[in-house]
């Protein structure tokens, strides 16, 4: 089943969502934000030329480029960064055809932060960014960006003015593959354009916090080209940002770091009047019907809501949804290897304006840098009280649905407050085992 069976179950509780401010809020606040966009953002990075409008609207995409740019200068979210630019790639040994980043000693020194966002900075000398155009909005499947190091369908409608300026050493063959292009996909210029401006305070906040992630989430990839890492026989590809993540996917990778989850837009509400709300999912599967198993995913998922909170919906077996299939960012919150007769159980949460808001504040980012100089740890922000959805499917087809109409449980956030700490991401003192 696709994703409508979770947009429909969730348009019947559109009150109880509004009602726990996730989809319209008032006396909606201005972005506080007070720092510059990074250089790497700035509009002559930005194509101009073939469907390019970014010099009419960039003025309207400033918070999200002010978010991301916090994402790539504070030490609270560096980490991931620097972890990317001095790990090193090995075989998991469970695993050899799994290559992730090991940890290395130089990520957590001054000198190597400084060196990151040295990177950064030589990087914005480099990349280009640009949004699909109408007419090819479906060549680049349906991801919100994707980052190449050749040229697009389109480029060849640009001309040489078009494009962003490259200093010179940069044409030099050491930099072959090292020059990244970014797109994004076409309703995102379509939003600044047209749509910003009749849109509700909310969905622009929304929309913000989209665009932002999916920026970062692509310059991560473009980090990566930009660094040049040899492809052999033995590493292609990106690697696993750490041992643990599911798939090989840096966007994601970094998405579910700094976030704690990977959020997806649903449209709920009326055919003729709906609004997106933004939701993430963790899901665990178990093979067979051993009930052992299914104690402990409960345990895992939903161990921090008590039963009466529960309400459950009778669904007919013919109600089959396989989250796997149809999330944006299923590598981190499902198994896509999961075998045939494996048993499924997916926690949706909604996520509140309040959380969305609040990455645009100034005062919460000091509070973040506060706890940084203090701790020297990062922890993405809880999403707090919300409304909560689980579903269950067995081996033989029977689906359960349940819902938690105000909790604050986020069992995808204690998973990532686990690995990171385990790789020692925020520990200057880790005692670091390298895999040979």
């Amino acid at each position: 089943m696709s994703l409508d069976f979770m947009v429909n179950t969730l348009s019947n509780y559109e009150r109880e969502i509004q009602d726990n401010g996730c989809l319209e809020v008032r006396d909606v606040p201005t972005p506080s934000l007070t720092n510059k966009i990074h250089p790497i953002f700035a509009l002559d990075r930005w194509m101009k030329g073939y469907e390019q409008h970014t010099r009419d609207f960039y003025h309207r995409m400033k918070p999200a480029l002010q978010l991301a740019s916090l994402m790539i200068t504070e030490d609270c979210t560096l980490p991931w960064f620097h972890h990317l630019t001095f790990g090193h790639r090995t075989s998991d040994q469970d695993r050899p055809d799994r290559i992730y980043i090991a940890a290395t000693k130089k990520e957590h020194t001054t000198k190597g932060r400084r060196e990151t966002k040295g990177r950064l900075k030589e990087l914005a000398h480099m990349i280009s960014w640009e949004f699909t155009p109408r007419k090819y909005k479906n060549s680049v499947d349906d991801s919100w960006g994707a980052t190449t190091n050749g040229d697009w369908p389109w480029s060849r409608h640009y001309r040489f003015s078009d494009y962003p300026p490259l200093p010179a050493k940069y044409y030099d063959s050491y930099y072959d593959h090292r020059v990244p292009r970014v797109t994004f996909m076409t309703a995102f210029q379509d939003f600044f354009y047209d749509g910003y401006r009749i849109c509700t305070p909310s969905q622009r906040y929304r929309t913000w916090l989209m665009f932002a992630s999916t920026v970062v989430h692509e310059l991560a990839h473009a980090y990566f080209k930009y660094l040049g890492r040899s492809q052999n026989r033995k590493f292609k590809g990106e690697p696993r940002w750490h041992k643990h993540e599911r798939q090989d996917e840096l966007g994601f990778s970094w998405e579910n770091i700094t976030f704690g989850r990977i959020f997806n837009p649903l449209d709920i509400g009326p055919p003729t009047i709906r609004t997106h709300c933004l939701c993430s999912m963790s899901t665990k599967t178990w093979k067979g019907g051993h009930l052992e198993y299914r104690e402990n995913v409960l345990k895992a998922l939903v161990g921090g809501v008590a039963e009466q909170q529960f309400h459950q919906i009778p669904l007919p077996s013919g109600n089959q949804w396989v989250p796997n299939k149809s999330w944006r960012g299923n590598q981190f919150v499902s198994f896509d290897d999961a075998p045939a007769d494996a048993s499924f159980l997916s926690v949706i949460l909604v996520i509140p304006m309040s959380w969305v808001m609040a990455w645009f504040s100034e005062e919460e980012w000091e509070k973040r840098r506060q706890v940084w100089k203090d701790d020297g740890k990062y922890v993405p922000p809880s999403l707090g009280p919300t409304f909560m959805v689980v579903y269950e499917r067995d081996t033989r087809g029977n689906v359960a649905l349940y819902i938690a109409t105000r909790q604050d449980f986020d069992p995808h956030l204690d998973e990532v407050k686990t690995q990171t700490t385990n790789m020692g991401l925020y520990n200057d003192d880790f005692q670091f085992q390298y895999d040979q």
